[in-house]
């Protein structure tokens, strides 16, 4: 298996939560957006813009195993790999400072989308508006394929595309 190139924490020191003005459009995916990492893909690791992969070079994890894995359970293996909270119900979302020790949080909403065979990743800006990017060589959008803004995914027209489960992710930094 190969080894990624960044650190896990380089790469999640990485994570820039802008819409626009995004500098590798070639080089990443909706995933990618979708984790705020505006970076070229193999300046991580080959294919680090599919699911599960850099969980699964973190983990040890064959090719053959993380394809038995659903893309949930992809999902959530880089999430944690890479440190990143994940809640599946933004109403538990709830706040932990510490007494004496001052952080700072950021945190973004995502959607995993399927067609029933492969994955799409939009996420919420704070303005309440969802991107994409649909795959690689696309501009980030905020439009569905009637040309609408999109405001919930679960009704905007994303072709054969389903929201599967929206995630609210979080990581905490001490400063």
């Amino acid at each position: 298996m190969a080894t990624l190139k960044m650190s896990c924490e380089e790469i999640r020191q990485a994570i820039s939560i802008k819409e626009d003005d995004w500098e590798y459009t070639q080089d990443t995916n909706c995933y990618a957006f979708a984790l705020g990492l505006d970076i070229k893909e193999n300046d991580i690791v080959k294919g680090a813009y599919q699911l599960g992969v850099i969980g699964a070079i973190i983990n040890n994890i064959s090719i053959d195993e993380l394809k038995k894995m659903s893309l949930e359970e992809r999902l959530l293996m880089d999430l944690k790999a890479l440190k990143i909270h994940c809640e599946d119900s933004l109403e538990s979302a709830t706040s932990d400072l510490r007494v004496g020790q001052k952080y700072s949080d950021l945190w973004w909403i995502i959607s995993l989308l399927t067609d029933g065979k492969r994955f799409h990743f939009m996420r919420k800006s704070y303005s309440g508006i969802w991107y994409q990017k649909w795959g690689y060589l696309a501009p980030v959008i905020n439009y569905d394929f009637d040309r609408k803004v999109i405001t919930n995914p679960s009704k905007a027209n994303l072709g054969d595309y389903k929201v599967v489960k929206t995630y609210r992710l979080s990581y905490r930094e001490k400063y």
